[in-house]
């Protein structure tokens, strides 16, 4: 499409997809005109604003139409949820009284049956586009029935799942959510079952449904944000899956991602070690462990026992972002933000002297994948200016109006100015800024 002539047109292409595949394929978007934006189900202040507008323009506002303005935004963002709204805008509150009743007709299913719809609950929740039908056949084959004939007096499990040849997934979202609440008790048992029973199928090296099953439920972030697991959760459902998984370096990738998270850096390295000797090449757990170098450099309370440590990460850090790997270019950026985070820390935590060509080299650095939307970029830039303020290296870096650094400047300033009114913007920035 790109090399089609549109005649002037603007061309917009719209995509989505699960958060799974968007981070496995993200890197090659790099190099076109794109913005990556997360959708998440949550409405914040000026959301509520936006939201109130958007449905005023449009004559949908339904039962808030008889409240005033500000107390319209204070319902919105009552809501917390984008779904609860329109749930409640189309439907009204009736629709939670029928979900409730819904969820009564559950305690009439089989045990088998409640089962398997937990199970679908926890895929779908994991982000995993379905429950896959070898699953559900070689584990509930025989003994529950998906069945289309429909008897209100009786409801069977197909009024609760859609299927078809490829596998299951539950009709309602919100079904989803309320069935997880009610139990949250058997979340953990569930989910370690799925991964034992699935274990046989999953294989170093491949990447069909199960590798993406597998490593959808196991992910560490997932298990604390997602599920909701303690720390203790964690690592209890990790260390009690070695027999299963103890050939697969994503296994001991997720382990050794954990035991970082404890700040246990010494358990996280070996544990990643492991993971690089079953897959030496990968992006992933080279990056990790330079970057648990670096953590554990500085979690030292002494130089002396920080600097082979944080030399050792910045070497290999070093090297994958000098790469020429198609792969590991294309994770630049990510690499280049944990860099300099961690280095500055390092300057900072142990009163290391830094060479104006050290502070040059970050500085370019962090210009070569400049990207107004990249957070974490962001991030490692106003770290880095505010180490140039301590030995008053600021012009080492340009700042005028469009630069990165100008709005970092102004917020740093501005910051300033709240917390002594008495200070008048510095004539030594206004200077800077002019130019």
């Amino acid at each position: 499409m790109f090399k089609y002539n549109f005649c002037g047109k603007e061309v917009v292409f719209l995509c989505a997809s699960r958060t799974y595949y968007h981070n496995k394929k993200k890197y090659y978007l790099d190099g076109n005109c794109y913005d990556s934006l997360e959708c998440a189900d949550f409405i914040s202040d000026p959301d509520a604003v936006i939201i109130e507008e958007t449905l005023r323009d449009k004559k949908y506002l339904s039962n808030l139409l008889d409240l005033s303005k500000s107390k319209r935004i204070a319902e919105i963002k009552q809501k917390h949820s984008i779904v609860n709204l329109i749930i409640d805008l189309t439907y009204g509150k009736g629709i939670r009284k029928k979900l409730k009743k819904k969820l009564e007709d559950v305690k009439h299913l089989s045990n088998q049956e409640t089962r398997l719809l937990l199970e679908v609950a926890v895929f779908d929740k994991a982000d995993i586009e379905y429950y896959p039908v070898e699953l559900f056949n070689e584990r509930y084959g025989r003994a529950v029935e998906l069945s289309e004939k429909i008897d209100i007096k009786n409801m069977k499990i197909v009024d609760f799942l859609r299927y078809d040849d490829r596998g299951l997934s539950l009709r309602n979202s919100m079904f989803q959510d309320e069935l997880l609440k009610m139990n949250r008790d058997k979340i953990y048992t569930v989910l370690k079952e799925l991964l034992i029973y699935i274990s046989r199928y999953v294989y170093e090296g491949n990447n069909d449904v199960w590798v993406i099953i597998f490593q959808s439920l196991l992910k560490e972030k997932r298990l604390n944000e997602q599920f909701v697991f303690t720390e203790k959760e964690i690592g209890k459902l990790l260390y009690e899956l070695k027999d299963n998984y103890e050939d697969i370096s994503y296994y001991w990738l997720q382990l050794g991602i954990y035991e970082q998270q404890k700040k246990d850096y010494a358990k996280a390295l070996s544990h990643l070690k492991m993971a690089q000797h079953i897959q030496p090449k990968s992006f992933k757990i080279q990056h990790a462990i330079a970057r648990n170098y670096l953590k554990y450099a500085n979690s030292q309370s002494s130089f002396s026992a920080a600097e082979n440590l944080f030399e050792t990460g910045e070497q290999l850090m070093k090297a994958l972002i000098q790469s020429r790997e198609y792969y590991i270019q294309k994770a630049k950026p990510f690499s280049i933000s944990c860099y300099v985070l961690e280095k500055v820390r390092y300057i900072r935590r142990f009163s290391v002297k830094v060479t104006v060509k050290e502070l040059c080299e970050l500085r370019d650095m962090l210009k070569s994948v400049y990207r107004p939307e990249d957070v974490y970029i962001i991030k490692a830039m106003q770290e880095y200016y505010k180490l140039l303020e301590i030995p008053g290296k600021q012009n080492l870096v340009k700042i005028t109006f469009g630069s990165p650094y100008y709005d970092i400047l102004r917020k740093t300033v501005s910051d300033r100015e709240t917390e002594d009114h008495a200070n008048m913007f510095p004539q030594n920035v206004l200077k800077l800024i002019n130019g």
